[in-house]
């Protein structure tokens, strides 16, 4: 066994899980918490895979994905494919829905005390508490209805116990563990909620996953991972590529600004005033070239990126960014990094054309994320007009919904509202949609802005009943919480 490797040896029926894996690498320590081990609950759940979400970052730098191809050709399922159990749909009624208080303290005391309970938690439906139970789920079920007749509550039927979860979880990691030793992070833990045990792993080699598939196969076991054959190969940033050559790479940025063109010497002085890059440029003949400024972010768990190449197809200009970590997941938190490039004008789009970040522009990309380009660069020493080069209005602001606003009571937030469908539905906000039966206020139209946009204030308000009271110019439209779903809006 590797030095350093920490392993558990299978504990006692009943106990609980060790809430790290921890694996010693010649450089560093990594801690993983098993956070699928562990039930959460308390306040309104925010739905995970957006812009500001724990472990993805959406810009190219960003954090890893699992790639669902492959496996396909295996029995383990990717862990985020894997559902979380519910009670039958009958035990579910329209209300309550729960925003923030919730009596789990009240209900845990009790299903404590109660035959084959195993675990609590917030489901997503209706921010209601899930109890579950290994055995007699239909009576409990009963129980909770006869015990908490005004609660949000339901009994999960389970079929395989915390500690056969954890049991799993604890033999992962004994079984595993020589080929485990290699990765600085892995994940290895029981899902009493989704009923798999589950292994979170970097990089998922052919030697590994021979061994899980002889090892466990037929076991209640999800996989997350990357696929080796999808990962960028090891390398030094390259200086150039076809067409493009480059200038500058550092850390840091220039505030909100992401994308930045110059098309001349002065029009360069002005961008490197504006940007705030200190590196040193190498002349450029602007003749021949345009100067693109790229400001992206990176992940500070996964700090490892690459410009492989600058992008030109049709209408589009784009950097090629790949990560070259081989962790599973990134923080979100967003470093700031500048790539500055010289691209040659004969490979630029007659015009008119877009600067971007990626290949598909989100639809949470702020309008700095674009740049829009009326003008035909790709002439020789062509300097676009005033106003010829700008921001892509029509990408609004994300919405807090979007984003994952978590209001808290009686504290007034800021809100961007998409008023491009109407007013009627507010979003999610506190993992809970919001929808009013008002018109939109006289008041509020003047303040729409051209890509339909509107800056409101929100505020949460909890007694007598949970409503949210949007405000603008002295104009108030309430909102109630509803466990309807919010209906696409096909915007112009």
């Amino acid at each position: 066994m590797a030095s350093g490797w920490k392993t558990f040896t299978d504990p006692p029926t009943g106990a609980a899980l060790a809430p790290v894996a921890r694996v010693a690498s010649a450089t560093r320590w990594r801690w993983v918490l098993l956070a699928a081990a562990v039930a959460v609950v308390g306040c309104g759940q925010v739905p995970a895979a957006s812009p500001g979400s724990e472990t993805t970052t959406a810009d190219p730098a960003g954090g890893a994905v699992t790639d669902d191809v492959f496996y396909r050709d295996w029995e383990f399922p990717v862990c985020s494919d894997v559902p979380d159990l519910a009670a039958p749909p009958e035990a579910y009624r329209d209300e309550p829905i729960y925003v923030f208080d919730r009596p789990v303290a009240e209900v845990e005391a009790w299903a404590e005390s109660q035959p084959g309970y195993e675990d609590i938690w917030t489901s997503d439906r209706l921010g209601w508490i899930a109890v579950a139970f290994s055995r007699d789920a239909e009576a409990r079920q009963r129980d909770l209805e006869e015990k908490f007749p005004d609660v949000g509550v339901v009994a999960v039927p389970v079929e395989r116990t915390k500690a056969e979860l954890e049991a799993l979880a604890f033999r992962l990691q004994r079984e595993l563990a020589p080929l485990l030793a290699e990765y600085d992070m892995i994940g290895v833990g029981g899902s009493v909620i989704q009923g798999v045990a589950y292994l979170h792993v970097g990089v998922l080699t052919e030697e590994l996953r021979r061994e899980i598939e002889r090892r466990f196969s037929g076991e209640p076991l999800c996989v997350s991972a990357r696929d080796p054959a999808k990962l960028p190969a090891p390398g030094p940033q390259p200086d150039e590529g076809e067409g493009w050559r480059l200038l500058a790479d550092q850390d840091g940025g220039a505030g909100q600004e992401r994308v930045g063109l110059a098309a001349s010497a002065a029009g360069l002085d002005e961008l490197r005033a504006r940007t705030g890059l200190d590196a040193p440029v190498p002349e450029v003949d602007f003749g021949d070239h345009v100067v693109i400024w790229f400001g992206v972010t990176y992940s500070g768990s996964c700090p490892d990126i690459r410009l492989d190449d600058v992008v030109v197809d049709g209408a589009v200009v784009y950097p090629e960014i790949v990560n070259l970590n081989t962790e599973l997941d990134c923080t979100a938190d967003a470093n700031p990094h500048t790539y500055v490039v010289a691209l040659k004008r004969s490979r630029l789009p007659s015009g008119p054309f877009a600067i971007q970040l990626e290949a598909e522009t989100p639809s949470y990309a702020k309008p700095e994320q674009r740049l829009l380009v009326d003008a035909d660069l790709s002439q020789p020493g062509a300097v676009p007009e005033p106003g010829a080069v700008r921001p892509d209005a029509s990408l609004s602001e994300p919405t807090p919904d979007e984003s994952g606003l978590t209001a808290q009571p009686e504290i007034s937030h800021l809100y961007r509202l998409d008023t491009r469908c109407g007013i009627e539905w507010l979003g999610e906000v506190n993992g809970v949609a919001w929808r009013t039966d008002e018109k939109m206020p006289d008041e509020w139209q003047n303040a729409v802005e051209a890509s339909g946009g509107l800056n409101v204030s929100i505020t949460m308000h909890i007694e007598p009943k949970t409503v949210i009271k949007t405000e603008l110019n002295g104009k108030t439209v309430v909102y109630k919480p509803t466990a309807e779903e919010i209906p696409d809006c096909d915007r112009p």
